[in-house]
């Protein structure tokens, strides 16, 4: 209140080392519908960090600030509930497809001896065919 007896309150609104304003109201009986966003960094334990000055507008802003809370914690539940099917059904499909990528695994191993094999043989060969022919052959 100032010398002539007019107000003109606000609240200041701290949480985890950010502070905002509200807007200045007209009157004695003020009301602020407004929304504040701030980083939350651990949800869990947000809610006994918040701060709102003057004191007396503590408490509402923290049953709403809780409900919030709730309400992000709910969601992040019906998120991972939707999310645990599809995960499991992933779980499934990655097992289910382990033992045919270790056949591949063993295919592309019996694929490699069996170059090795090839090469040998047409080494071989090579010398075979100079030695049968009188020539010098090299490798």
């Amino acid at each position: 209140m100032d010398l002539v007896g007019s107000v003109d309150p606000f609240c200041v609104i701290e949480f985890d080392g950010q502070e905002q304003k509200t807007k200045v109201q007209k009157g004695y009986a003020p009301h602020w519908d407004e929304e504040h966003w701030f980083k939350v960094q651990d949800a869990a334990n947000a809610v006994g960090d918040l701060r709102v000055s003057p004191p007396f507008m503590e408490a509402e802003a923290m049953l709403q600030f809780r409900d919030v809370v709730v309400l992000f914690m709910e969601a992040v539940l019906l998120f991972m509930e939707a999310v645990l099917p599809f995960m499991e059904a992933m779980l499934k499909l990655m097992q289910a497809m382990l033992p045919f990528m270790e056949a591949v695994l063993k295919f592309r191993d019996a694929m490699l001896l069996s170059m090795q094999a090839m090469r040998l043989f047409m080494d071989a060969m090579v010398l075979f065919t100079a030695a049968f022919y009188g020539g010098g052959a090299t490798i």
